[in-house]
């Protein structure tokens, strides 16, 4: 088989109006082609080209299986590409959406967080992960960074999630926000949910003790 230059065809043509893919066999017998617009490798009648954002596929008959009469024009129909991965998902394009009932309880030098695990439209099958960060003002979109964070890795995904953050000051108003996490893209900021830490209490074991910051997960 030649090309419109009468080369020796041995790999796909590709370009706006006129394109070509086929597969060879290690001697040069051409084992199956699709040609599309105005290209001169192709099997009976070329294929409609695609234009910006189509893609070709192969037809199915009734029974879901692919045809294959020999004409491009016949065998094959344009359409719009849903690029999904190996589950049968779409590529992580959209974000996870937006967490809107966050809620805190505090107590003596600890807050319990606590929240619906929010819809991942692209891969609603893969884990997420979340960052939480509070401050002892109001936690915002504009000062996120200056806030102190706690990562929690990709778990099991069930209805809620439940995080207890601890060392937290005695008497002290904290505010708490927090993102969802796909490999690819971050939810908006949850809604701001406040609570006021317990005043110590005169057990001495319940006294708060300057550290690193401790999480309990639920």
């Amino acid at each position: 088989m030649l090309t419109g230059n009468n080369s020796s065809y041995k790999s796909g043509q590709l370009n706006n109006r006129k394109g070509s893919l086929a597969i060879f066999d290690k001697n040069e017998y051409l084992i199956d082609a699709i040609g599309w617009g105005e290209t001169t490798v192709k099997e009976g009648d070329p294929s409609e080209f695609p234009k910006k954002g189509e893609s070709i596929n192969r037809r199915k008959n009734s029974e879901g299986r692919y045809i294959d009469n020999g004409d491009n024009l016949t065998d094959f129909i344009i359409t719009t590409p849903t690029p999904t991965n190996s589950k049968g998902e779409r590529d992580n394009i959209l974000p996870p959406e937006q967490i809107t009932d966050l809620s805190v309880i505090c107590g003596h030098g600890e807050a319990t967080l606590s929240w619906t695990i929010p819809a991942n439209p692209d891969t609603p099958q893969e884990l997420l992960s979340y960052e939480i960060r509070y401050h002892k003002g109001t936690i915002s979109e504009y000062n996120w960074t200056n806030g102190t964070v706690v990562q929690l890795a990709p778990s099991v995904a069930t209805s809620t999630n439940e995080v207890i953050i601890k060392n937290l000051d005695y008497g002290t108003d904290y505010s708490f926000g927090l993102v969802a996490l796909n490999t690819k893209n971050q939810s908006p900021l949850s809604n701001i949910s406040w609570c006021k830490t317990d005043q110590p209490s005169n057990n001495p074991e319940k006294l708060n003790l300057e550290g690193p910051v401790n999480i309990e997960k639920n």
